[in-house]
């Protein structure tokens, strides 16, 4: 996971949770696409159908013994989770397919967007793209550059924060900090105060100090909310 920012006195800089991207796979290699997903999923469902059946040898029946062959149910019961688990990796919806191959790839295959999730670092990325090409057999060039649509991180402040002093702050025309448009605090709805901006995301803050960044679109959104937040907070008696 990705560190943004060093530490701000006793604050905990945003770490990167999860990383999602877009990329589009060009008209051209659609049908093969289509093709490739249709084949995974036979593999998937041939995988899941597989019965293991254990029998004894036939030299082990004419033997003699007051013992009982152990039984078979837990073998079979524990064979059924795994074929539950493997089914989990492929699913079909009626525009769109979720696979999970160490990352989560959401297939429009009609239009050929790809949306991947389970990113945990910026490192990992290309990683992810590399994954994509591997299963559904689709070259790099047919791919278009990944965009990304949403980045969450989450640090701490590691200390106690007063929400409704924190609304105050920013919600007052003569604000600190100006990135930051505005705050909402309901607790009978959730014990966090949102804050948001005009383009770069939000971040939610806890009373315990905690929070959680979502909806930037790059790293130095998540960087300049945790900068602009950090104002807010030393401000907080």
């Amino acid at each position: 996971m990705d560190n943004i920012s060093g530490e701000t006195s006793q604050y905990q800089s945003p770490v990167i949770n999860n990383i999602k991207i877009r990329i589009v796979v060009h008209i051209s290699a659609i049908p093969k696409l289509k093709n490739n997903i249709a084949r995974l999923e036979q593999t998937t469902s041939n995988v899941n159908n597989i019965d293991i059946v254990t029998t004894t040898s036939a030299s082990t029946s004419t033997i003699k013994t007051k013992s009982k062959p152990k039984p078979l149910k837990k073998i079979k019961l524990k064979r059924e989770r795994k074929s539950q688990t493997e089914k989990k990796c492929f699913k079909r919806h009626h525009n769109f397919v979720v696979y999970r191959q160490n990352y989560v790839f959401i297939i429009f295959f009609q239009k050929g967007t790809v949306n991947i999730t389970g990113i945990r670092s910026s490192l990992k990325i290309f990683d992810a793209i590399d994954t994509f090409c591997q299963q559904f057999d689709i070259s790099k060039e047919l791919l278009s550059e990944p965009i990304i649509d949403n980045i969450t991180a989450s640090g701490d402040f590691r200390k106690y924060v007063d929400l409704s002093s924190l609304k105050r702050l920013i919600n007052n025309p003569k604000k600190a900090v100006s990135i930051i448009s505005s705050a909402s605090f309901n607790t009978g709805i959730f014990p966090a105060c949102f804050c948001k901006t005009f383009k770069i995301g939000t971040i939610i803050v806890l009373a315990s100090g905690k929070y959680n960044i979502v909806g930037a679109k790059c790293f130095n959104h998540i960087t300049q909310l945790y900068m602009a937040m950090s104002i807010y907070i030393s401000m907080l008696k």
